[in-house]
């Protein structure tokens, strides 16, 4: 195995600031790999947890990519030298040693991806392609983790084609949003249309996600348009924006004589809006369960039963269908900052103040 120093930098929850300290490298225990970190991305939740003083002394941080230096004695499907990206429960403080936002980071084995082709450094921001480079692969697991639990365990939806859905459409709502383009490579892998709301400037960006129809959502009408264009076949829907205006929005577009789904990132109650819709199933996907059995955010969360297996199914799937084809996986354009670890906190600046409309910011932690 490779030397693993005793102490790494890492940025850390203090009050609601976030600033760097030299802390212990985490600890790995059973079923967990140890990484040295690569890249990182930055989340609007990432920003929140500091904001919101969530996870006191906790490095902060979720989306993480690097190389394997150190596994549990029960793992057998990773070793030292293997290139990986994956989630982290990052500003949690019932586990407040790790976090991506680090120079090392645990995960847990059985729900990492491993690369199917030889990881290098882009060095230039990057426009949607396959995930071949760090910065790519870092700028998936959040958008991509809850894609997965959204269609595999609250959709009851295995992570393959069902011809089932070739005539059923899936709207997207955020569609330029890193989980938002997440949902539509999933929705249309297992067999959805699927349409999007946008701004225009990234209708581009979702074209070559092969979208069927983009909507902008600037338009007065854009919900009578939706209603049009999928007449009354309109079977699922993400929120992947999940502001009150938003959700109501997409609320209202789902048909009142069909059953239909509506995934939301944040807690809504559909008994508010003025027409409450019974046919409409609301599902509240939150990526963290998925590694966590309880995570503090809106309230204390628990991962419900069968959760983390139906994760390691969807993530094996995943990894088996990227190892036969590397271009399984894409990645949203991807806008990164110089600078190395320390350009963490302009990362969460340029999120906090919006300006990663369309892009995910990823910080290379080793340039």
């Amino acid at each position: 195995m490779p030397s693993i120093p005793t102490f790494h930098k890492a940025y850390v929850v203090q009050g609601t600031k976030g600033v760097f300290k030299t802390i212990p490298v985490p600890k790995i225990g059973a079923g967990e790999i140890l990484i040295k970190v690569e890249a990182v991305a930055i989340n609007p939740t990432d920003w929140k947890h500091i904001g919101f003083d969530i996870g006191e002394e906790a490095v902060v941080g979720c989306d993480v990519a690097g190389t394997v230096v150190d596994v549990a004695d029960d793992v057998r499907d990773f070793k030292a030298g293997d290139q990986v990206f994956g989630l982290v429960s990052g500003a949690n403080r019932f586990s407040p040693d790790n976090g991506a936002f680090a120079e090392y980071a645990r995960l847990i084995a059985n729900r990492t991806l491993k690369a199917s082709v030889k990881f290098t450094h882009s060095g230039s921001d990057l426009p949607v392609g396959p995930v071949i480079n760090w910065e790519g692969a870092a700028s998936l697991p959040v958008g991509l983790y809850t894609a997965l639990m959204a269609f595999n365990y609250y959709g009851k939806i295995s992570i393959e084609d069902h011809p089932e859905f070739h005539d059923e459409y899936f709207l997207v709502w955020g569609g330029s949003s890193s989980l938002g383009q997440a949902v539509i490579q999933i929705a249309r892998k297992v067999g959805f249309k699927v349409i999007a709301t946008a701004s225009k400037h990234n209708f581009e960006t979702l074209d070559k996600l092969f979208v069927e129809k983009c909507f902008d959502y600037h338009d007065d009408d854009v919900l009578d348009q939706i209603k049009k264009y999928t007449g009354g076949k309109l079977a699922y829907a993400y929120d992947t924006i999940t502001a009150p205006p938003t959700t109501i929005n997409v609320y209202s577009v789902l048909p009142k004589d069909r059953e239909s789904t509506l995934f939301i990132s944040l807690p809504f109650d559909a008994s508010t809006v003025k027409e409450p819709n019974p046919k409409v199933s609301i599902k509240f996907p939150l990526a963290y369960l998925a590694i966590d059995k309880k995570k503090d955010i809106e309230g204390i969360q628990h991962s419900p039963d069968g959760l983390f297996e139906s994760t390691i199914q969807a993530i094996k799937t995943v990894n088996d269908n990227w190892a036969k084809n590397p271009q399984y996986l894409q990645h949203m354009p991807v806008k990164i900052l110089k600078g190395g670890i320390d350009a963490i906190p302009e990362g969460l600046e340029l999120v906090k103040a919006g300006k990663n409309s369309g892009v995910k910011i990823v910080v290379p932690i080793v340039e």
